[in-house]
């Protein structure tokens, strides 16, 4: 068993603890907002209804509104919801005018007005492009009314940097939100002592915005008590434990779950008879094996996985 982090994800704990996320979707236009939230809280619905109030009360035009995020389908859920608020009447036709992108998109978007060419540039190089095309751009932000990012403990490296060149020109107010318990790409900076992991970038948000307001959402409408109880237990330990505290408390909660391992051994009677169970599977290779087992057994189940993943590779065709 090995600590889920080697040092606690946030010693800085100053933050206000919240169920009615209405405090913040409400706060003024100005200010500088840090959410922390986990699973199941809420935070693509605060997001949304921060959106909502924002532009359904005038307080800025949509397409000064920036907002970043990790991938393309946060990207079209986030539009998904801006076109179902248009439709309900909560936001005027021109909400439209919103484009949320990603990081890379949106690097490539500012690059082509600055007419750079990008031909053979990976998102990375681009990315670093961007970079110093804003530094030798004062102001470059000044039209910006509001600025958001979801998922920010996923920041790393350039797109880490990135961020930090927005946040330095902006004149405007902002929200960052993620979950510095699932911050899981720092190993992608862990070679480069001058590359910025996600600890580097929360310090540096701490001591950049002495004013930024934090917020954690305290509720998880995802889960059973049971599980919520263990999901507090754990995501506290992460965020405040050293580390052989956080090995004491997986211990504790992992003896509450059983493991099948590899062996795939799956017999009917180990089966509970009044609820239903789940079996978590590392890829999707294991997912498939487990399902035969289930399957030799007898055993009714639905095997959940990518809309998009397929059995055989396309070239078999």
């Amino acid at each position: 068993v090995v600590p889920l982090f080697s040092t606690p994800r946030d010693v800085n704990r100053d933050f206000v603890v919240i169920e009615d996320v209405d405090e913040i979707i409400k706060k003024d236009i100005k200010s500088k907002v840090l959410v922390n939230s986990g699973p199941g809280s809420g935070k693509t619905y605060t997001l949304i209804k921060r959106i909502e109030y924002i532009l359904g009360n005038g307080l800025a035009s949509p397409e000064n509104l920036l907002l970043l995020c990790f991938s393309r389908t946060a990207v079209a859920e986030i539009k998904e919801r801006i076109e179902y608020s248009i439709q309900e009447g909560l936001l005027r036709e021109d909400a439209r005018l919103l484009e949320p992108r990603t990081f890379d998109s949106y690097a490539t978007l500012v690059l082509t007005a600055y007419n750079v060419d990008v031909t053979g540039k990976d998102y990375d190089e681009r990315i670093e492009l961007f970079i110093n095309n804003i530094r030798e751009t004062p102001g470059a932000f000044d039209d910006a009314e509001y600025f958001m990012v979801d998922e920010i403990q996923d920041l790393v490296g350039v797109r880490a940097q990135m961020v930090q060149e927005i946040l330095n020109d902006i004149k405007c107010g902002f929200m960052l939100l993620g979950d510095s318990c699932q911050a899981i790409y720092d190993y992608q900076a862990k070679d480069d002592p001058n590359a910025i992991d996600s600890k580097k970038f929360y310090a540096w948000l701490y001591s950049k915005f002495e004013d930024m307001e934090k917020y954690e959402i305290n509720k998880n409408v995802r889960q059973v008590k049971e599980l919520k109880e263990l999901t507090a237990m754990i995501r506290n330990s992460i965020l405040t434990d050293p580390p052989e505290k956080q090995i004491s408390k997986i211990k504790e909660t992992v003896t509450r779950f059983s493991d099948i391992g590899y062996s795939y051994s799956i017999i009917k009677d180990m089966l509970p008879k009044d609820k239903k169970i789940a079996f978590l599977c590392r890829n999707n290779g294991e997912a498939l094996r487990t399902s035969g087992e289930l399957r030799n057994n007898s055993v009714i189940h639905s095997l959940q996985k990518q809309s998009t993943s397929r059995h055989l590779k396309p070239w078999i065709s």
